[in-house]
């Protein structure tokens, strides 16, 4: 075969494989043991990619992004991505096993062959791009996932209890639950270096955080917000019943929590019991702060006393004033603890100091499981995580529907058993990781 003849029989066989990629519905390559979609798709056009689709997860998330719904019958194992084609259409491609045994290609049809002219595109891939690769590489013990650009993406509800930010996020299903990862690494936020105290009465709710104040007030990435708007408001709730107005969560309480805290709430039939832990930079400011609590819970405590003095058959003089008389003030030691109460009957606020570390709660029981107990190492799944806890869904939800009912009855999607949801966020690189079960 001579120089000339092989030229042109490769110039037949580039336009006849161009023929294929402009018409054709049904395309199968990419002779790999291992198939990746995103080698094949470009960068910016690809909005969604589903990587081994699973039923589960894209039920979970139709709710929220209901382009899904559109997603095309598909065979077990596949894959789909969703991309733009010019004109504002779109249009889904699937990648699906081999129909014989011993074929290690997939096949690709799409449902519009437009759509099959950019896998052949010379714009950069999905796998290079930095929008993506960071995310794909948190995948390794995630069979399923899927990846999308909220941003572009029509009539995505990012709203509720499992908020959705408009940044590109992979979520995954692991065997335990949900993975879900995005860019925004905050070094500030540190790791968690030992476990919680949990009191007693059992809390419905644990958050601990390394820096509990950046974590609630969302110094940190969008990710953060999958609990945040839940935990601000259950926060911010707990506060104004203990302390009042005069007290505030984010100014008065959260500064106490930059090194790592926890906060726990519990229900009880008389309301909310609720405990703050953790340790402030110098035990002058934790002094200070706690008078400060002390003297707002004093003020919520008193009572209106009246009393009416007649002088005579035609005048009378009535007098208002706070009665401070039922208000209990008592100070006294725990083992190292220095223990402070300011309490009426069976409300009040117990405090306990022990150098720069602290624990505030409206309930003495809690208080006393908390500086009682040794404070338990950290479980290993936990080794770099910057905060965690625990939820009961149902609980909580009962609780939102009085305090935040837009986002009551959300839930999690996914719970353990009892309906618990246990959670924790760690970083790797530049990416967050938020993993549910």
């Amino acid at each position: 075969m001579n120089l000339k003849f092989r030229k042109h029989l490769a110039i037949a066989a580039a336009a006849l494989v161009g023929v294929v990629l402009t018409c054709a519905l049904t395309w199968v390559l990419y002779p790999r043991p291992v198939f990746h979609p995103e080698d094949l798709l470009p960068a910016d056009d690809t909005l969604i990619l589903l990587q081994n689709i699973n039923r589960t997860l894209v039920v979970i998330l139709e709710k929220r992004v209901p382009v899904l719904a559109t997603l095309p019958a598909y065979k077990n194992g596949a894959s789909a991505a969703l991309v733009s084609l010019p004109g504002g259409k779109r249009a889904w491609i699937l990648f699906e096993p081999p129909a014989q045994p011993g074929i290690d290609r997939p096949t690709i049809r799409a449902t519009d062959p437009a759509a099959m002219t950019l896998l052949a595109g010379q714009t950069p891939r999905l796998q290079s791009d930095p929008s993506f690769a960071p995310l794909a590489e948190t995948t390794n013990d995630v069979p399923s996932w899927i990846f999308l650009r909220f941003r572009d993406l029509p009539g995505v509800e990012t709203q509720g209890m499992l908020h959705i930010p408009d940044e590109p996020v992979l979520i995954g299903l692991t065997k335990n639950g949900l993975q879900i990862a995005v860019h925004g690494n905050d070094a500030r936020t540190g790791t968690l270096r030992s476990g919680v105290v949990v009191a007693e009465p059992r809390p419905f709710l644990i958050v601990q955080a390394a820096d509990l104040r950046t974590f609630i007030t969302g110094a940190g990435s969008a990710l953060d917000s999958t609990l945040r708007p839940v935990l601000q408001g259950l926060l911010e709730q707990a506060v104004h019943d203990l302390f009042g107005s005069d007290v505030s969560a984010r100014y008065d309480l959260l500064p106490l929590t930059q090194h790592e805290s926890a906060v726990q709430i519990a229900q009880s039939d008389s309301g909310w019991l609720v405990a703050f832990s953790g340790s402030t930079d110098d035990a002058d400011t934790l002094e200070d702060a706690t008078d400060r609590l002390h003297a707002a819970r004093r003020s919520m405590l008193q009572s209106v006393k009246r009393i009416d003095r007649r002088l005579d058959d035609q005048f009378s003089i009535l007098s208002v004033s706070a009665d401070e008389t039922v208000i209990r003030e008592e100070e006294g030691r725990d083992g190292l603890w220095r223990i402070r109460s300011t309490s009426r009957g069976n409300a009040g606020l117990f405090s306990a100091e022990r150098g720069n570390q602290f624990v505030l709660s409206n309930d003495q029981r809690m208080l006393q499981s908390i500086i009682r107990r040794n404070t338990p190492g950290l479980p290993p799944d936990l080794s770099k995580a910057s905060a965690s806890g625990f939820m009961d869904i149902a609980a909580t939800n009962a609780i939102l529907k009085d305090y935040l009912p837009d986002a009551a009855g959300e839930g999690i999607p996914l719970a353990g058993s009892g309906g618990i949801v246990q959670w924790n966020l760690r970083s790797r690189g530049d990416v967050k990781i938020l993993t549910i079960r």
